[in-house]
């Protein structure tokens, strides 16, 4: 089954028995679809690839391939395969990350026979977008300048994510195992539903926002003797964690204002300015100064993100609220009034 993945991610043509042979494969088991868009994404095999790296014994590297039914390749796979050069080894590596799949679903063990837990880290950076599908099912989308950090398989009773930036959840209904989202101070438990959470560190608060189902709010870490505090969101609503005042009540927002990111939209509702700017930043990868107050300037309007940041820049200077100017080292100085 190695050779034919391989086979696809070379682009060479398959032959009848062995499209059968493939087909049969990906039908026999819901997993092994999952499987195979892993190995075809460059970064999921390079997480496999480094996973595989804490095996670095002789005897563990020849127990993976017998557990896929492959023969050891003649030349030793950590003593050849660099990350660098990740397309020169892409055959080999695609061998590695199917066995390794294997070998820690099969055993699910480490050298000294504990438990064994492969986490994987993909990033997004300013300007990008990424879908990310969960082993069990469930989807993310990160947003610009975001990441999330989850397991290759959910293990025990809770399936646990982490996010920085900002991601959109659909998260894959299961009443015996509940999932929970850690963001900044906050965390999300859900068993089934739609929602966004919104934790860059430039922000002055976390915020989670209901599209469909039910989700429980609180902080991450509670003071020594206080009881836990939670809020639980209707859809429609969102709510913020705070550093500094904690948990706030829920609110009701334009969801599509929220998710509009997705959607590869920028839209504005009454937001103030350096909100704006901040989004801004994260996309078009600027950074931004600011020469006089323009908090309580707000603007109202839609804008795709495709667009050049000049259209977007000129659209807010049409308000003839502020202005901007653009320095050499992509440095964007914010300026209340117009020219």
């Amino acid at each position: 089954m190695a050779a034919l993945i391989h086979k696809m991610r070379e682009k060479q043509p398959l032959l009848p028995a062995e499209q059968q042979e493939l087909a049969d494969w990906l039908n026999s088991n819901e997993s092994n679809t999952q499987l195979l868009e892993t190995l075809q994404n460059r970064e999921n095999l390079t997480a496999e690839l480094e996973a595989l790296m804490q095996y670095d014994e002789d005897n563990a590297v020849a127990a993976i391939f017998s557990a896929l039914g492959e023969p050891l390749p003649a030349v030793a796979p950590k003593a050849t395969i660099k990350m660098g050069s990740f397309l020169a080894a892409a055959s080999l590596l695609v061998l590695i990350g199917l066995a390794s799949w294997f070998y820690l679903l099969k055993t699910g063990s480490t050298k000294n026979g504990g438990p064994s837990i492969v986490y994987k880290t993909i990033s997004t950076a300013p300007g990008e977008q990424h879908r990310v599908l969960l082993a069990d099912g469930s989807e993310v989308w990160l947003s610009a300048a975001s990441s999330i950090r989850y397991p290759a398989s959910f293990k025990g009773d809770t399936r646990e994510v982490a996010i920085t930036g900002e991601a959109y959840f659909s998260v894959t209904k299961d009443k015996t195992k509940p999932f929970l989202v850690t963001a900044n101070n906050a965390q999300v438990q859900v068993v089934g539903t739609k929602f966004d959470v919104m934790a860059y560190s430039d922000e002055d608060a976390t915020r989670v926002t209901l599209l469909e189902g039910s989700v429980r709010v609180g902080r991450r870490q509670r003071a020594e003797g206080r009881e836990e505090e939670t809020v639980v969101l209707k859809p429609g609503e969102q709510v913020s964690v705070s550093r500094s005042s904690g948990l706030s009540q829920p609110i009701p927002v334009q969801t599509d204002e929220v998710t509009a990111w997705r959607e590869g939209q920028f839209r504005f509702n009454e937001t103030d300015i350096p909100s704006i700017m901040r989004q801004i930043a994260r996309w078009y990868k600027v950074k931004i100064e600011y020469n006089g107050a323009v908090d309580d300037i707000h603007f109202s309007g839609q804008i795709s993100r495709k667009e050049h940041i000049n259209e977007l820049l000129d659209i807010l200077s049409d308000t003839r609220k502020v202005h901007f100017e653009m320095t050499n080292d992509s440095t964007i100085v914010v300026i209340p009034g117009h020219k």
